[in-house]
């Protein structure tokens, strides 16, 4: 401070009158060298006054600017917790949401293995939770064409025999295709079907269809449709096909299988059984 006061010393304005003003000092330095200029302090002490004056400038000007930065740093500070609890959060709800998913994965899992048909355990479970009884395979209206056919058969081919509610899948094959992909989809076609009553040579071949529109034929909204199907697959396979009117008797129905096969023995194809 002394060296300073000293070099302030060299310049002192003293002859600037005690009127002048001195431009860039603050009001305490320019307050100091008034007082020094009318001797009511020495000039040393003045030159002390200005340098105290200027280092308490320093001084304050160093702590703003510490006080500046500390509330920037502490701004900064309160938004990166605020960006780190809003990314805390965000992982907390995908946490979450992957907790969910994952039990309810195992949960679907779990229903699928309790419920998969496939599995005999499962079969034997859904069996043992029922109570079973049996009934007619053949309904009351059915059973009369039933003995029709076994009297056409007893009389015609007695060595025949009839099934009833055959799946057409165990008499109906898909020849191989190039495409994998439509051969099962025509083979699953065939075999969502069943026909009502199918006889059968000493052999084992299909030699006629029948089917009976009784009164709960028409029922289901696709009746129609699946009767359409059943009469492509068997023309394809040329097996015919013998439709039985609910009001039809049992005369009607011998009848219905003469004809059939007169029109098939004239046109060349055999309806006589094999020797075996």
């Amino acid at each position: 401070m002394t060296t300073r006061c000293h070099e302030l010393s060299m310049t002192w304005p003293g002859n600037t009158g005690t009127g002048a003003r001195f431009i860039g000092l603050s009001e305490t330095v320019q307050a100091a060298l008034r007082l020094g200029n009318l001797g009511f302090v020495s000039q040393y002490e003045a030159c002390v006054l200005m340098v105290m004056d200027t280092e308490i400038l320093l001084l304050i000007g160093f702590g703003g600017g510490f006080y500046f930065k500390a509330k920037r740093a502490r701004l900064d500070a309160d938004k990166a917790e605020l960006k780190i609890a809003r990314l805390s959060q965000e992982l907390a709800g995908m946490r979450e949401t992957d907790r969910r998913r994952r039990e309810e994965s195992e949960r679907r899992k779990q229903y699928y293995e309790e419920n998969d048909i496939s599995d005999a355990r499962n079969q034997i479970r859904f069996i043992g939770r029922v109570d079973l009884y049996a009934v007619r395979p053949v309904n009351k209206e059915a059973v009369r064409v039933l003995y029709a056919l076994e009297e056409w058969i007893r009389v015609n081919q007695p060595r025949w025999r009839i099934s009833f509610e055959v799946g057409m899948g165990a008499f109906i094959r898909t020849s191989n295709s190039s495409d994998e992909r439509i051969q099962k989809a025509a083979f699953s076609s065939c075999n969502s079907k069943r026909v009502d009553f199918l006889l059968i040579d000493p052999l084992g071949q299909p030699v006629l269809a029948v089917e009976y529109h009784g009164s709960g034929h028409n029922l289901s909204s696709d009746a129609g449709d699946r009767m359409r199907v059943k009469r492509l697959v068997l023309e394809r396979v040329g097996i015919p096909l013998v439709e039985v009117p609910v009001n039809a008797g049992k005369a009607d129905v011998l009848h219905m299988i003469d004809a059939v096969f007169a029109a098939r023995s004239l046109v060349g194809q055999s309806v006589t059984s094999p020797d075996i």
